[in-house]
């Protein structure tokens, strides 16, 4: 960041020093930071793998267009409550999300991602907020999405998921609201979903 609290247009590699990563231009240091957001600047630059490196982050939000896929590296920001990423990525959602364990909200909304929505999501068993919608992730819901028993919003929408509703979304029974619209689901509604007192 320059002294205008800006991203500098020149976003290559940037030699930092001991202690500190360099990311889009800027030196963030390891220790301290703790929460990076993005807003609408032009940055149209990708996460860099580099991000991984910022152990200590608790919140790491985009909202900007940018390009390219989700790091795995960023598995290693096992600290993180939020992750707010909507910013035109495209690629799958990596495995290494499962590690986020820490993670109340997970919102990758309004993105290009693909493929399927890994089934080691189920190991985020404190979120509270999960929204993917409006994306092309395809295939199955996995069934341990019903692991996630502390969810209370849940949007899939706007995909093209297919297959049967898996029936363990009955087991989420905190959840208040449920969207499943547009996308290429078959099969019935699974009874267990009317065990779900907590939905509008």
């Amino acid at each position: 960041l320059n002294e205008n609290n800006m991203f500098p247009q020149n976003c290559e590699t940037t030699i930092c020093n001991e202690g500190f990563v360099g990311l889009w231009g800027g030196c963030f240091d390891i220790e301290t930071t703790t929460e990076i957001q993005i807003y609408d600047n032009g940055l149209n630059a990708p996460i860099p793998s580099e991000i991984g490196s910022l152990v200590n982050l608790n919140s790491l939000s985009f909202f900007t267009e940018t390009n390219g896929n989700i790091p795995p590296e960023i598995g290693n920001l096992t600290n993180l409550n939020s992750l707010i990423l909507n910013c035109n990525l495209s690629g799958g959602i990596p495995s290494e999300i499962g590690n986020l364990t820490n993670l109340n909200r997970l919102d990758l909304y309004g993105n290009q991602l693909t493929n399927n929505i890994p089934s080691n999501i189920g190991e985020l068993q404190n979120l509270d907020y999960l929204a993917l919608n409006d994306n092309q992730l395809n295939g199955q819901l996995p069934p341990q999405i019903g692991n996630l028993i502390n969810l209370e919003y849940l949007n899939l929408s706007n995909n093209y998921l297919n297959g049967e509703i898996p029936f363990e979304l009955g087991d989420i029974l905190n959840l208040k609201d449920l969207f499943l619209q547009q996308n290429e689901l078959n099969g019935e509604i699974p009874n267990e979903l009317s065990l779900l007192d907590s939905l509008y």
